[in-house]
């Protein structure tokens, strides 16, 4: 219940355009911070299908990648081979219009230290 409060009074203060605003923030971070942690090989999207916000990464070392980020203060997406052990070298990944170019900056950083 309280969620469904939280996201009914966000909603209505972004409004019908707000929300659309919200919606392409989301998709171009999210492609902003795929195209570049793609770029140069490391990384590949696990899937071909279209993403909005989320998308999956394959990468050697994934996991150790992902703790080498998390020990610099950044969480870069969540490991899948837990869930999943058909993808023991893939995170997910998510990006909101909160994450800025900085931000998306921050994640890739992050991703290659431990490359």
């Amino acid at each position: 219940g309280l969620m469904t409060l939280a996201m009914t009074v966000y909603l209505s203060t972004v409004g019908q355009a707000g929300f659309r605003e919200v919606a392409i923030a989301n998709a171009a971070a999210a492609h902003r911070a795929a195209k570049r942690l793609t770029h140069g090989g490391q990384w590949q999207l696990q899937f071909a299908a279209p993403f909005f916000n989320e998308f999956v990464l394959t990468g050697s070392a994934a996991e150790a990648r992902w703790e080498a980020a998390r020990q610099h203060g950044v969480l870069a997406g969540i490991p899948l081979r837990r869930w999943y052990p058909e993808l023991p070298d893939s995170l997910v990944v998510c990006c909101t219009e909160l994450h800025d170019a900085a931000a998306v900056d921050r994640l890739v950083e992050g991703l290659h230290v431990g490359a």
